[in-house]
């Protein structure tokens, strides 16, 4: 009994720690590590830019648009002339060089299409079907009465009315699908961003067995287990704008496991390893961390992932910190801690809001609450427009095993520890999950 029970722990090393505060630690030695960051920047393209953060102002040259231009297809107008038949003199379409267009004489019109300029003296555009052809055809056109009568910049769009030239997006900005049309529209083809942060990611276990080991469909082997962790937690963080690096599976020796953490931290800005955290014999990172560097907590209050740890080593002499997140082995528990810890050190080692936003829901069914320690329920948030609410639908069996409980959710929802149950309809905080960083 005492040969199977060597190196076993009865009680663990670390204090247990209130969520809130273990986040707090996070971004407090992120906000650390990025500061020892080397700053540097990098030049990228538009088509490689989605998710990465300005590192300058970026300034439009012009006035947008620079010249006024129609907003529908109909005549250039002088507003003063007023409904009539008129000659028309020129058609304009869009793509023309404004500098090329003559000016409009007086009383006369000019056919113009959608987006193109309007000829000098012309300050409105009277649309196509306020207009008809005149009697006896040629170039002429009867522009018909209205209500408002032609008003002075009527479908106009006025030069810098969309924006006028000068800074138009701020050092600090995250570029997604917006940003990036915006940029284009100003002519601007790269941009100086921040280097992205990254992330190494390791999975441990003498059981886990690479998904590649095996034929397509092939099952696992006896007591050998697919790692789903890595291709999760790597595309997890590559979904954040991480550059990411393969650290592959590692053995639960200590030798084997402080020769890759030290490599991790040596290459990357955050280390994130799944399995190895728990009490069992073989169950080594911790003590690893604590001899390369200083572990920050090895236990947090929560449903699931209560082995989640956090350290960070000190390496080059002090010029790098690695921040190192221990992520507990069951699927589960990694997704939740990912969202809960990961995240928001990358996005403070990017440089932006850190925390997901938090909206209230309401229950589409009871819950049982966890007497013991808070749970970050997997759910998925629908708008329901006759509550004027959100309403959060549970994904099932909340097992830390059960990685389908993950699948579609778009929140985590934080219930309280309480031996109760919630009645539906109740509502509780709800971290949303996949928003814009």
């Amino acid at each position: 009994m005492a040969t199977e029970e060597a190196g076993m722990r009865r009680a663990s090393a670390f204090e247990m720690v209130p969520m809130d505060d273990a986040i707090a630690v996070v971004l407090r030695e992120s906000a650390g590590a990025a500061a020892k960051r080397q700053q540097h920047e990098e030049i990228v393209g538009l088509d490689a830019a989605l998710g990465r953060v300005l590192e300058q102002d970026v300034a439009a040259p012009v006035d947008l648009p620079a010249v006024p231009l129609s907003m529908k297809d109909g005549y250039a107008v002088r507003a003063a002339d007023g409904p009539g038949e008129y000659p028309v003199v020129a058609q304009l379409n869009a793509g023309i060089d404004a500098r090329e267009i003559q000016p409009l004489p007086e009383r006369a019109v000019a056919y113009i299409a959608t987006g193109a300029p309007l000829p000098p003296g012309a300050d409105a555009v009277v649309p196509v079907e306020l207009s008809e052809a005149a009697d006896g055809g040629g170039e002429r056109v009867v522009l018909k009465h209205s209500a408002s009568g032609i008003r002075p910049g009527q479908d106009v769009r006025q030069p810098g009315c969309d924006l006028k030239a000068g800074i138009v997006l701020a050092r600090g900005t995250m570029l997604r699908e917006a940003e990036i049309g915006l940029l284009a529209s100003i002519g601007t083809s790269v941009v100086r961003v921040r280097p992205a942060p990254t992330v190494g990611v390791i999975s441990t276990g003498d059981e886990v067995i690479d998904v590649h080991a095996r034929a397509a469909g092939e099952p696992a082997a006896g007591g050998a287990a697919f790692d789903s962790n890595r291709p999760m937690l790597l595309s997890a963080a590559r979904a954040l704008g991480a550059n990411t690096v393969d650290l592959g599976i590692i053995r639960d020796d200590v030798d084997s496991v402080r020769a890759a953490i030290e490599r991790a931290a040596d290459a990357c800005d955050v280390v994130v390893t799944s399995g190895g955290v728990s009490m069992g014999k073989k169950d080594v990172l911790q003590r690893v961390l604590a001899e390369l560097g200083t572990v920050h907590f090895g236990r947090v209050c929560m449903k699931p992932g209560k082995p989640l740890t956090f350290a960070t080593l000190s390496r080059r002499g002090g010029a790098h910190i690695a921040l190192v997140l221990s992520l507990p082995g069951n699927a589960v528990s990694s997704f939740v801690c990912f969202h809960l810890a990961v995240a928001p050190a990358l996005r403070t080692l990017a440089g932006v809001e850190p925390l997901a936003p938090v909206v209230s829901a309401a229950l589409d069914q009871p819950l049982k609450l966890d007497k013991e320690r808070p749970e970050y329920h997997r759910a998925r948030l629908r708008w329901d427009a006759s509550m004027h609410s959100f309403v959060a639908v549970s994904t099932g069996a909340q097992a830390s095993s059960r990685l389908l409980s993950a699948c579609g959710v778009n929140a985590l929802l934080k219930l309280p520890a309480a031996d109760q149950t919630l009645e539906k309809g109740a509502r509780v905080e709800a971290m949303l999950l996949y928003s814009q960083l």
